[in-house]
Order: C-alpha cells, then structure tokens, then sequence
C-alpha cells in the first residue's frame, strides 16, 4: 500500500510501505529535509527581527505597553506603525505634555533612527529635478517609499515629495547659522576648498518653539474643550435658595497654515560639491522654516494666512515702558499683572533681544544705590530664567508661562523642485511647505511689555 511519511532522512516521501510501515520504495519526494529546515530558519528570523522592530518603536515612542501586545498577537510591523500613529496622535491631544522642541513630537512613520538618516534630500532632489532619469529615481526609491508613507499618514498629497516627520524632527534642530540662498553655494565648489572653513551666515536665534508644547502628529482642524469659568459659592441663610451658577466651557481651535520657504542651489552643487550638501540642505530649509514659524509666534496677526502671536492675544497683560528699555519695577510688574490672574509658575521666563540685554547689565536695579544690576547671575531677571533673540524688536519684552503656548504642527515637510525657472542659470529652486498653528491655553499666563508709541 502507498502512504505519505517521512524517511530517515527526514524527507517527505510518498512511498510504498509493508504490513509493519516500512517503506519498500519511494514513489515520490514531496518535500526535502533541507528545504523545511531553510524555511523554519527563514521564519524564525523573520520572526526575531519582527519582534526586535516592535520592541524598538515601542520604546522609541513610549509604548511598551502597545509593542508587547502586538508581539503577542502576531502584528506586522506595517499595522503596528499606523497603531502607534494613533496612539501618539491621541496621547498628544488628549494630554499636556513636557515643553519639548517642535521636531521631536511631530507626527511620525515608524522609521527607526538608521532609518532616518538614510532618508537622502540630495537623492530625492535630483530625482525630482531630473524626471526622466530613470537611474535617478531608482537611488531614490527609499526616499520616495517614505513620502507615499508619510502622505498616508498625514492623509494629503504632497506637491513633491514629503519629508516624513521622522527626519524632519532630526533637521529642525535650529542653530544661529546657515548659508546663504541662491548661486552663493556655488563658492564651495572649488578643486582646493577647505569645507570646514566654510563661512557661513548670521542669523537671528530662534529660541520660542523650544519653550511652547509641541503637538505633532495632526490630521484636519484640532477642537480643544477648556474651562472658561467655574462655579461660585454663596453663604445662605435659613430656608434661602443657592445663587445659580455654572461652569462654562470654552474651545481652543488649531487649524493648519502653511508656511513655505526656498533656497536655490545649482546643478553642480548637488552633483559635485565637496561641502556636506545633504546637512546644509536640511539645515538650510528647517531653518528657514523654524524662524519664520518663531517669529509668527511673537508677532503674528491672526489674520489671512498667518496664526496668532502673542503680542496679538486679545486681552493679554501689558505694561507700557515709560522708555525704550524698561525698568526692573516695570519687569517686575509683568509678573505682577500674571500672578493677579493666578497664571504664574516658576517655570516663566522673559524673552528679549540684544538691545535688552545689553541694558539690563549696565542699568542698577534701583537708580542710585550703586547696587545690583537688573541682569542677575545665572542670566535671570527677577529671578526667572531669561532668553536673548533678535527675533524680538528692540523695546518689547515678553513675559510667561511659555509651556501654555501650543505650537502645533500638521504631516511632514513638502518639498517641490523648479529646475525650469532658472534653467539658464542651472540652477535648481527648491521650495518647502509646512503647516503650522499656534494656540493658547492661557491668556492670562502672558504679558507683554513695550516701548511708548512714537
């Protein structure tokens, strides 16, 4: 009789079998030993590098918890990613979280930090400068992979290609330098340059988004409930009836406004400089992405395409400086005005510029002791910590609680290549899109102090 059995080899054989199951003649092999063993290492390291991948993410966004479970229940990693998006996107609106920098808690693929510094801008701009070169889209076939995942996630369509929030949090870390726009990349190219002279420009110093909670991760218009007023006691006397009063609710709304920015480089820069184009691409871009969006924060009008800035908070605190520079009784009284409105915390600080500065270090305290400067040890004012950027006009000072600004952010950055407007030239515009808003939780946690009026 014919059975179908393994032999001692391990093979699975049909064969010809006697009365005791001993095979008398093998009629066919339907699967070799080796090749199940192949298979069974196949899967197992399949399986192990799985695991490894989902215990990475896990830990990398805080969800062990939400890793462990899906190693249980046999989650791909694809599935296990848009699950963690959800999962952070949810976090982020449902919680207010430590003041972080922007870039670290935008919305997110699931690229591992290998990943992401594979992520190539000079790849995928040459792909997208050169259409019809076929070589150039295949070297940049990852970076194209990880737009389509990022437009996934942030449910738009880019007009070029989209950098995901993964390698964007790692470029928007925002220095004091940069290098200039346009043909000017053309000075490093050169048979002798010493790239690591290469001089760069001074920029104003971005220090806002740094201080405001960050919220990534965002998909159409954010509704955010808050508590406007609370309920209000009353004594009573016998038999007399409690005033009626009530809680009201509020909502704080967030809803993306793009930001865009270009810088210009030539076709021999990308192909042929010896300068670190990919770093200076990122940082060129995220620069001048972060301090526009750093600025807004200050000065915005809330008005057309732009957010609010804090100047421009309706019913904010506000001290008039009897002069271009204030006082320490007039510092002194921005924390007062926050405090009166039960908005203040150790953690405030003031902003202001140079000018600022400059002043506080040569101006005593209070005129004619020959005491204190108002510039204290540790670079405080009135005890709180102090920032310096020129961001901020001469005159004006910011003061707060700048943990209760919200800097929201919307997908990853889009970036779109013109090779045709200076075609001539050879040089090659590169233009990035951002959304962005901001939101304030409390009014009240800020002042705003300002030179007279002239």
């Amino acid at each position: 009789m014919e059975r179908i059995l393994r032999n001692a080899a391990g093979d699975l054989v049909r064969a010809k079998v006697d009365e005791q199951g001993n095979i008398v003649e093998v009629l066919e092999v339907l699967e070799r030993a080796a090749d199940t063993q192949a298979l069974v290492q196949r899967g197992t390291q399949a399986e192990q590098q799985r695991t490894a991948d989902l215990l990475e993410l896990g830990e990398q966004y805080s969800a062990q918890a939400l890793a462990a479970e899906a190693i249980r229940n046999g989650t791909s990693v694809s599935d296990f990613t848009t699950a963690l998006l959800e999962h952070v996107s949810n976090s982020d609106s449902a919680n207010s979280r430590g003041n972080q920098p922007l870039s670290d808690d935008a919305g997110v693929i699931g690229m591992s930090e290998n990943e992401a510094d594979q992520f190539s801008f000079v790849r995928a701009l040459r792909a997208l400068a050169n259409p019809n070169d076929s070589a150039a889209r295949e070297a940049a076939a990852f970076e194209f992979e990880a737009s389509r995942a990022a437009e996934q996630s942030s449910e738009r369509a880019a007009q070029g290609i989209m950098v995901p929030a993964d390698v964007l949090r790692r470029a928007l870390n925002t220095a004091t330098t940069g290098v200039a726009a346009g043909d000017t990349g053309g000075h490093a190219i050169a048979t002798d340059l010493m790239a690591q002279s290469f001089i760069e420009m001074l920029r104003n110093r971005s220090v806002l988004l740094g201080m405001a909670t960050p919220m990534g991760g965002l998909v159409g218009n954010v509704d955010i409930p808050g508590q406007a007023s609370g309920a209000t006691a009353f004594w009573l006397g016998e038999d007399d009836d409690a005033g009626e009063t009530g809680a009201e609710l509020r909502m704080l709304g967030l809803s993306p406004k793009t930001l865009g920015a270009y810088t210009e480089v030539t076709r021999k820069m990308l192909q042929q400089s010896s300068i670190d184009v990919e770093a200076w691409l990122r940082r060129e871009l995220a620069i001048a992405i972060s301090m526009k969006a750093d600025k807004t924060g200050f000065y915005g009008t809330g008005t057309g395409n732009e957010p609010l800035g804090i100047k421009n908070i309706a019913g904010i605190n506000a001290t008039p400086f009897a002069a271009v520079q204030p006082t320490f009784a007039e510092l002194v009284d921005l924390e007062s005005q926050i405090a009166a409105d039960n908005a203040d915390v150790n953690t405030m600080a003031y902003i202001g510029n140079a000018g600022f500065r400059g002043h506080c270090k040569t101006t005593e305290k209070f005129a004619g002791t020959t005491g204190a400067t108002i510039w204290e040890q540790g670079n405080t004012v009135n005890g709180y910590r102090t920032e310096i950027t020129n961001q901020v006009a001469t005159g004006d000072v910011f003061h707060g609680n700048f943990a209760d600004m919200v800097a929201a952010m919307w997908g990853g950055l889009d970036l779109t290549v013109d090779p045709y407007t200076h075609s001539k030239k050879g040089r090659v515009r590169i233009v990035a899109f951002q959304d962005f808003d901001f939101a304030y939780r409390h009014v009240e946690s800020f002042a705003y102090g300002a030179k007279p009026a002239i």
